[in-house]
């Protein structure tokens, strides 16, 4: 990266901060106390009135100072039953209107059975039946009932004083988060950690940051709901929120919005941490220290300590702890993950994996590094340290152990041997590089496909696709070290770099070779054909050669035009092209009927109730793909 990069991302970073929801009501509220104007009304409240005073006292309210409670100006009495105001207390307007507070269940808008002790409601809002709000601002519309406590403390950061471990436990040097700050920017700052002057630039972003985050309030925004809960301390519950059922909530940031509500819920503890839009925490899971991304979900008991948890992924029942992860990385199960570096993140932890199982002995200092996809099967165990970031949408097959280990074989199989070598380690793996592009090119397509369909995340711009530049570079790499390795029937690392604690057959490196240049010919050949189509001309007009030679808008293309080595026979290159596209079809189809016919054989030819292949929506898409790319071919040929 460049240092125009860094600027780049220090802007972006920048303005993330300027637009941040939380700052900008902190920098609301300072500057109606500097105005003296109520800081949810935004208006000089009033005192109330001799005969306001009666009527309060008559519907059961107490005060020991009535002078100390005041209202909004157009403040009336009726909707303010069987309180205790304790201190400096500001009213809104309440107009007793209906107000959703679970699903069909309504109480007008009011406040009632509650005890309130410096603090402010705003207007139209619900308080009913809390134990105590105390140095809280209540915003508009926003709804409290049957809630433990709401309060502040003399000083509270939101959570925004967070500082990740980048994948070691007991690193010195930690990240500096905010409330903000989305997954493909975590990945951009991750490049930058170890440059010295672009740390200092981020620090000092972040320490104004931290100084314009600081408060003593809990804050309730504009149409949060708060139902059911236990305690909820020095936090900043953003619009829209939806606080169900959680047990506590401390010293933490919900950013949300009517767009993307953000919920915690069933029993969920929120300890120091920072939940983005549309993220949930629900059903007794406990996050410490931590940032849920955009969209995230940890519910099920899940365990989260100092992580972030990338945009889209779900995390459920297991633990995850000093981790940095990117988008749509799946823990469903009872599994552990520790200390991952992960930005690309679209990767799942099958039940039972122990990802983090070793330490030295001495501390908890080892790490590993994952690449974009990595699949860890059920109930394999990765000692560290482990770097698996040049082996993109690897499997780790089920019940696999791996030694600690450099892997840069993308699409590759990590599996337990099939036969013995003599003088190899029986702790060493066997390894078929390209195998989930050989063997199931299915599970490939349709991980991009739902990654696409399941991407709800709108503040941030998520790259779905398997394989993109970077990966076909990766695999670019790994077949020029394979071309380069002796002819011999077994290798390993010794042979051949990148092989980490594994073995691999002659068989195997000849069809991983073919299968990575296979795909590494695809991408340069639709390159290819999108430069023709960006450029308006076809394969036999007199300008198409030059068009080849001529940078495009397609970031891609330059890697394309590098792998095309020379090559400008554009006829021959789209024929080529329609033989892949078709071979992938096929693919994809094969794959997905390999596991019919596995099914059949075990269950007797009785198939459980499943879509058949041909009639399989990610298998119709491989086939649609075919088809529509042979009609452009067709349509460029001409």
């Amino acid at each position: 990266m460049t240092s125009n990069n860094s600027h780049r991302l220090l802007e972006t970073i920048r303005m993330a901060m300027e637009q941040s929801e939380l700052l900008n009501t902190l920098a609301t509220i300072n500057q109606w106390a500097e105005e003296n104007l109520s800081l949810v009304l935004g208006v000089a409240p009033r005192p109330l009135t001799a005969d306001e005073i009666e009527q309060l006292v008559s519907q059961g309210n107490r005060s020991d100072n009535w002078s100390m409670v005041e209202v909004s100006p157009d403040f009336t009495a009726e909707h303010v039953c069987g309180n205790r105001f304790i201190g400096r207390v500001v009213l809104g307007h309440f107009t007793g209107s209906p107000a959703e507070f679970d699903v069909g269940t309504v109480l007008p808008t009011g406040v009632s059975d509650s005890t309130l002790k410096d603090c402010e409601i705003g207007d139209e809002a619900l308080i009913h039946h809390v134990g105590l709000i105390s140095d809280a601002l209540v915003g508009p519309h926003a709804t409290i009932v049957a809630t433990s406590s709401v309060t502040g403390n003399d000083e509270t950061l939101y959570g925004c004083d967070l500082a990740l471990p980048p994948g070691i436990e007991t690193c010195r040097q930690r990240l500096g988060v905010f409330a903000e700050l989305t997954t493909s920017t975590l990945a951009e700052l991750l490049e930058w950690f170890d440059d010295e002057d672009f740390r200092v630039d981020y620090e000092s972003l972040l320490e104004q940051y931290v100084i314009e985050a600081t408060g003593r309030w809990t804050i309730v925004d504009e149409a949060a709901v708060i139902h059911d809960a236990g305690r909820i301390v020095g936090s900043y519950i953003g619009r829209a929120t939806e606080v169900r059922g959680a047990t506590v909530i401390e010293n933490s940031c919900v950013i949300s919005d009517e767009q993307q509500p953000t919920s915690i819920t069933d029993g969920a503890c929120l300890y120091g941490s920072i939940v983005q839009w549309g993220g949930r925490v629900a059903t007794h899971a406990v996050v410490h220290d931590s940032v849920i991304g955009e969209q995230a979900n940890v519910e099920h008991g899940a365990s989260v300590s100092e992580t972030y948890v990338g945009a889209n992924s779900h995390v459920a029942r297991g633990e995850i702890t000093a981790s940095l992860l990117g988008p749509f990385v799946v823990l469903h199960h009872e599994s552990l993950l520790i200390a991952a570096t992960w930005p690309a993140g679209r990767g799942n932890i099958g039940s039972g994996a122990q990802i983090g199982s070793n330490h030295t002995g001495r501390a908890a200092d080892q790490s590993i590094r994952c690449g974009e996809g990595l699949f860890f099967g059920l109930g394999c165990q990765v000692k560290f340290p482990a770097d698996f970031t040049a082996s993109p949408h690897t499997v780790l097959a089920a019940g696999v152990t791996t030694l600690p280990q450099r892997l840069e074989f993308p699409f590759s199989l990590v599996n337990t041997p099939t036969m013995s070598v003599d003088g190899l380690s029986p702790a060493f793996n066997q390894l078929v590089p390209g195998w989930v592009l050989q063997q199931s090119l299915y599970q490939v397509c349709r991980n991009d496909e739902k990654h696409r369909r399941r991407d709800r995340a709108r503040h941030d711009v998520l790259e779905i696709d398997s394989l993109s530049p970077p990966t076909i570079q990766l695999m670019r790499d790994a077949v020029e070290r394979l071309e380069a390795a002796p002819t011999q029937d077994i290798y390993t690392t010794d042979d051949i770099d990148g092989l980490g604690k594994n073995f691999m057959t002659r068989s195997d490196l000849e069809a991983g070779v073919e299968t990575y240049r296979g795909h590494i010919n695809w991408f340069a050949f639709r390159g290819v054909k999108q430069r023709l189509e960006s450029a308006g001309v076809g394969a036999s007009s007199p300008g198409a050669v030059d068009c080849l030679g001529q940078d495009g808008e397609n970031p891609g293309w330059s890697l394309a035009r590098e792998l095309l080595d020379g090559r400008t026979d554009i006829p021959e290159i789209l024929e080529e092209l329609r033989t892949i596209e078709r071979a992938r079809a096929e693919n994809i189809e094969a794959s997905r009927k390999r596991d019919d016919r596995r099914t059949a054989q075990i269950f007797g030819g009785a198939i459980p109730a499943r879509t058949p292949a041909e009639d399989d929506a990610v298998v119709k898409l491989g086939w649609a793909a075919f088809e529509q790319i042979s009609t452009e071919i067709d349509s460029l040929l001409k």
